[in-house]
């Protein structure tokens, strides 16, 4: 509570993530305890959009009273936690008006969730750690061309050697992200459509959700080419 309400004391944006046990329970119940634990999200400005954090079983492999904690993947088949994530997903928008941000690392998410498409309008947060020389996120999932936020180190250099990232657009885009709400009146579609949809300039993919929230009530999407 010190943490959330003193960061936003100065000026900091700042929001909430649900580590997801797949194996507990479903995600509709799971985001219904994220929201009543304080997990969900205002306009404020000064709130991030709730996040999923869904990745290896940090528990795998292990016995814990009595009660074997399952595989990297939680024992569950890619078919079980692409609906778990889905369900989670969809829930979090009918009680937040958000969908969440889904953390996740591109080689997990290809291993145990099998790579599924149709996470697009889900802003990606990406936990990929190359080596210094590369500077380069590395592969992405195939639902998403480009993240939202990149977790490029769990070493530092910010948060006293914790884990660091970076957000992947203009501090006035950070802003809008933060206010905004998904899907408007559908009129950055109509206009991708008319200019030739998946075959004209912008290209085959959404890379964003659609965010309101900008000066003059205006909103964005980014596309493969722009």
């Amino acid at each position: 509570s010190s943490q959330y309400s003193g960061s936003r004391g100065v000026g900091m944006i700042r929001g909430a993530y649900h580590f997801a046990h797949p194996a507990a329970s479903s995600g509709a119940d799971q985001a219904r305890i994220f929201v009543k634990s304080g997990g969900g999200w205002s306009s404020d400005g000064y709130t991030m959009p709730p996040v999923l954090d869904f990745e290896g079983n940090p528990y795998a492999g292990q016995t814990i009273n009595g009660y074997y904690q399952g595989n990297a993947c939680y024992d569950k088949s890619p078919a079980f936690l692409t609906g778990w994530a889905r369900d989670f997903s969809n829930t979090m928008k009918a009680l937040t008006g958000r969908l969440p941000v889904i953390y996740t690392g591109y080689y997990w998410w290809k291993d145990c969730v099998g790579n599924p498409l149709g996470f697009g309008d889900n802003p990606l947060w990406l936990a990929s750690y190359p080596s210094s020389a590369s500077n380069n996120a590395g592969p992405i999932p195939a639902s998403w061309s480009a993240y939202s936020i990149w977790q490029f180190s769990s070493t530092g250099p910010f948060a006293n050697g914790g884990d660091s990232n970076v957000w992947n657009g203009s501090t006035a885009q950070l802003n809008a992200f933060a206010r905004g709400t998904v899907g408007s009146n559908g009129a950055i579609d109509a206009k991708w459509l008319a200019t030739g949809g998946a075959t004209g300039p912008l290209g085959a993919a959404k890379t964003t959700s659609e965010i309101c929230g900008l000066v003059g009530n205006g909103c964005y999407r980014a596309f493969t080419n722009g």
